[in-house]
């Protein structure tokens, strides 16, 4: 076999004039062709599951999108027939000067509940309908690429194990052609890249669809954003000075006093290890003091004061208490002054005094 190809190689390669074999007419090596690399990956890949993940998430946009509006509809109603109802009220016989300020609080609400009405007609053509379509049109191209992916992938793939084949069987003669097996290694490098090309552009376009549907979808939602701002930007105008709601926020009391969030153990500390830190949970109410709570922090002040004075008394009573009756119950120092003596001590005494006195008799 060697002596085959080096005839082969006499024959097509004569000598150059220095005496060494020319290579000009030698086909180029596998070394010294230079393939170009494949693309890699991008950074962010969206594999099958995460297209997956995504509809959902699209698909719970819109229900969320289509409750909001039924609950904007019926803000809007309830609104609506509040105002009504203090514009009646403003109407009875007898209101005297609280009628100015019952018919521009309803007029108020009617303002209100039209922004809600208008806000909730807005959904379905500015965002639910776009949305919708775009969701339609995001799964039907993801689908039909994962197809066309995987069919060229399994052709690829088929095609790559029978070029392996055949260089194996090239690998196999006797008498081997150098051309025909460098020309199968270099198909069978270029089938490799194809593949990895192919991975690439499938990643790619799923990064590239996915970025285009988001987009769009924050396109539409900057609208509804938009919508609420300005709406409620016009509601709280009524409240500068000179539209019409002076005399009724001069008198108005601190709206927020009366809130009250009770948060129970469980849910507390299920919130605070959702959010994985163990910050309090700060209640929706005014952070502005009134004089009103002013005026209760004094004397809550002024009670938790007193309450900590009477405990403080009663403990003092009772160390009193606690110290006279240990003293109390300790037992008595030896003193015969003090203490009463023994019967057999009286006893023995008398006898000794008895005698004495006879012997002195005697």
């Amino acid at each position: 076999m060697s002596e085959t190809i080096v005839e082969q190689a006499s024959t097509a390669a004569p000598l150059s004039p220095s005496g060494t074999m020319s290579t000009a007419k030698f086909p180029p090596t596998l070394a010294s062709i230079t393939f170009p690399a494949p693309p890699p990956l991008p950074k962010t890949i969206v594999s099958k599951d995460d297209i997956e993940s995504n509809i959902a998430a699209y698909e719970t946009l819109l229900t969320a999108a289509a409750a909001l509006r039924t609950a904007l509809a019926q803000v809007a109603e309830a609104e609506n027939d509040f105002g009504a109802a203090l514009q009646a009220c403003a109407k009875c016989r007898g209101a005297g000067e609280s009628r100015d300020g019952l018919s521009s609080a309803s007029g108020l609400q009617f303002l209100a509940a039209n922004h809600q009405r208008i806000l909730a007609e807005s959904f379905p053509q500015g965002f639910e309908a776009p949305i919708k379509n775009e969701l339609e049109n995001y799964k039907k191209l993801t689908k039909t690429h994962e197809e066309n992916f995987q069919k060229e992938t399994i052709a690829r793939t088929k095609q790559l194990r029978k070029t392996e084949k055949q260089n194996v069987k090239l690998g196999k003669k006797k008498q081997r052609n150098l051309e025909s097996y460098r020309s199968a290694l270099m198909d069978l490098t270029s089938q490799v890249d194809g593949l990895e090309k192919l991975k690439y552009d499938y990643f790619k376009y799923s990064l590239d669809i996915t970025q285009e549907i988001s987009a769009k979808i924050l396109k539409h939602a900057t609208c509804i954003t938009r919508a609420e701002v300005e709406m409620f930007e016009g509601v709280a105008r009524k409240g500068v000075s000179g539209e019409g709601l002076d005399s009724v926020l001069e008198h108005s009391e601190d709206p927020f006093q009366y809130i009250a969030i009770e948060v129970s153990e469980p849910a507390a500390e299920a919130a605070l290890q959702a959010n994985g830190h163990t910050e309090p949970v700060i209640p929706h109410s005014s952070i502005v003091p009134s004089e009103e709570g002013i005026e209760e922090d004094i004397r809550f002040s002024d009670e938790a004061a007193a309450v900590a004075a009477q405990q403080h008394s009663e403990e003092e009573d009772h160390e009193e208490a606690e110290a006279a009756s240990a003293s109390a119950s300790a037992p008595a120092p030896e003193d015969s002054s003090a203490s009463p003596p023994a019967v057999e001590g009286v006893a023995d005494d008398w006898a000794g005094d008895k005698a004495s006195v006879a012997e002195n008799a005697e």
